[in-house]
């Protein structure tokens, strides 16, 4: 989609693979497979999470983001592993420097959880994770003692396994990974009032919803599941109106608001040859006036 000029930037402040202030990055390919999952990459910024989108559409070898840090074989850089409430991490300078261009709180408050994500993802730091304590629990240590349930939450959610086990790894682990946790069932209850589960109870609602956010399939159903219920997927609540259909992304080219369109498509034309994607919803908001709340 928009945001990628082919322009051949040269070396690595544009490599797909290593984390940079600027959006989108220098292979086209490549940008274009991440920017249609995550529409911030090529928007806003190429943060951590667009670096691991690139290495799973194929742009990244598996060693490191930039070449400059091949991980941790034990010794100093297993401290940068560990989540500290002092800033940096100067048992390895290069990695404290490559994490904190990406992450200033690191080096000017406190190495924290999000810091050795960003180590990870990003900096090339291999942290050997041990599993901790039970799938159905918070247990406030990364990963979880059942092998199978650890590595399908771990696949959709990293943090599960580099940071702690939260309650949302809790409930992908039953919602998505098969585990018996003994959460709500899914799939109950008004479709216009949040629920502790997710889904509701008219299958077709879910499925419409689940379509545009996947996470009302995993995660409680709020409000945000609501407004996309409402606005996308015919049904009525009492207090809940719709968004415009620009606030939506579309498999579909254009969103039914021709003004909308003329305006995003005028500098973005993917929006209405191809698909209204997440990045056309972004520019919809950010350079079309459009309220998506």
């Amino acid at each position: 989609s928009g945001g990628l000029d082919g322009t051949d930037h040269g070396g690595d402040p544009m490599d797909c693979c290593a984390a940079h202030p600027e959006a989108g990055c220098g292979d086209n390919e490549v940008a274009a497979c991440v920017c249609k999952q995550e529409a911030s990459c090529c928007a806003f910024a190429w943060d951590v999470t667009c670096v691991e989108l690139a290495d799973q559409c194929g742009g990244c070898d598996p060693a490191t983001g930039d070449g400059t840090t091949s991980g941790s074989t034990g010794g100093p850089m297993d401290v940068c592993c560990e989540p500290s409430n002092q800033p940096g991490c100067a048992e390895d300078p290069e990695l404290e420097a490559c994490v904190c261009a990406l992450d200033e709180f690191c080096c000017a408050n406190e190495w924290d959880g999000q810091c050795v994500d960003a180590a990870q993802r990003a900096c090339g730091l291999q942290c050997n994770v041990v599993p901790g304590g039970d799938c159905c629990t918070a247990n406030g240590t990364p990963g979880c003692d059942e092998p199978p349930v650890q590595e399908c939450v771990c696949d959709l959610d990293p943090y599960c396994c580099n940071n702690e086990w939260d309650g949302l790894c809790v409930s992908e682990a039953q919602y998505a990974c098969g585990d018996e946790c003994g959460l709500p069932p899914p799939n109950m209850g008004d479709c216009c009032m949040p629920q502790p589960a997710p889904g509701c109870e008219d299958p077709a609602v879910t499925d419409c919803t689940c379509m545009i956010n996947g996470g009302c399939c995993l995660f409680p159903w709020n409000d945000e599941c609501i407004q996309i219920a409402v606005t996308a997927c015919g049904i009525m609540c009492e207090g809940v109106d719709p968004l415009s259909p620009c606030c939506l992304p579309s498999m579909s080219p254009g969103c039914g608001d021709m003004m909308v369109e003329d305006c995003v498509c005028a500098f973005d034309p993917f929006c209405c040859d191809n698909e209204w994607d997440g990045q056309c919803v972004d520019e919809a908001q950010m350079d079309c006036m459009v309220d998506c709340g």
